[in-house]
């Protein structure tokens, strides 16, 4: 093989050995930034984990806390309930509220109640009265026969009259049960409104006692606080180990491209003593001599 062809197969070896190097380069890099991309969802995996086991824990003395508090003011919170329930029952018993649970009602809806049924059985009464008189009138007329012509019209008159009283009575009473409804209605929002004041009172007691302030808030607490800090390393750890990478790779194709270089210098060194110049004639030809006869030991 001539000189030529040693240095032409150098430069491919030397080639051939740089692509091979760029390549492991490029999976090096592959694989770092794959493991890269395993610790940051390991990391996160961890802080999760570890974020709910706080949660659990963090709730868990949260409730044991307010539980201590609230054995503390129970009684008190249950007596306040239980006096709001017994003045709002009181209310309803003295509007005589009907449809309450537990509460017979005797007071003004029940006399209203009362008294249009009773206005009702005196209206009735001197109806049946006036009808009553008009047919023992009729009875006279009838048993008379100088009068007994008159006795149709009292009937007629007698017959009307009683209707008509019969229809404005059980008007009355309609109106007076319609009035007793909406007083009972009015009365009903009152006690309504005094309840709900009450109750308002033992949950403002409640919230005042501070048992719900060991609640905790569900978005600002050390569990979240705890996650942020851990979940922000784990970030800043994935970016150390992206620019690692990077680092890695440019090392790895300086390297590579030393190596190149080196090894070029060294394929340059096979035509470093040769010597052709006294090929003048034929120069062509000459040269290719002057090639073989270097790279079999020989020259000019």
């Amino acid at each position: 093989m001539g000189v030529l062809g040693q240095y032409d197969a150098c430069v491919n070896t030397a080639n051939t050995t740089h692509s091979e190097c760029s390549t492991d380069v490029v999976t090096n890099f592959t694989d770092c930034n794959a493991n890269a991309e395993t610790a940051r969802t390991s990391c996160i995996s961890i802080i999760n984990t570890e974020y709910d086991a706080c949660v659990v824990d963090m709730n868990a003395l949260a409730d044991n806390n307010r539980q201590t508090c609230m054995a503390a003011i129970q009684a008190d919170y249950d007596g306040c309930l239980g006096d709001g329930a017994e003045t709002g029952d009181a209310c309803y018993a003295e509007a005589g509220v009907i449809n309450i649970p537990g509460v017979s009602g005797t007071g003004a809806y029940v006399v209203c109640l009362q008294a249009a049924f009773d206005q009702n059985a005196a209206n009735q009464a001197e109806t049946q009265l006036q009808f009553d008189n008009m047919m023992a009138t009729y009875m006279m007329l009838l048993s008379n026969p100088a009068l007994m012509g008159y006795a149709g019209q009292i009937m007629d008159i007698a017959l009307v009259n009683y209707t008509t009283n019969l229809e404005t009575n059980l008007a009355i009473y309609n109106a007076q049960l319609s009035q007793c409804v909406d007083s009972n209605t009015v009365a009903k929002s009152v006690c309504d409104d005094e309840l709900d004041e009450n109750l308002t009172f033992c949950e403002n007691y409640l919230d005042d006692s501070g048992c719900n302030a060991f609640t905790p808030d569900p978005l600002d607490n050390e569990c979240t606080a705890y996650q942020a800090s851990q979940l922000t390393q784990c970030d800043a750890q994935y970016s150390d180990n992206m620019s690692g990478c990077v680092d890695n790779q440019n090392i790895g194709y300086t390297g590579c491209s030393a190596e190149l270089t080196s090894a070029l210098n060294e394929c340059g060194e096979i035509l470093s003593g040769l010597d052709c110049g006294y090929c003048a004639d034929g120069y062509d030809a000459c040269t290719t001599t002057c090639h073989d006869q270097f790279g079999e030991g020989g020259g000019g």
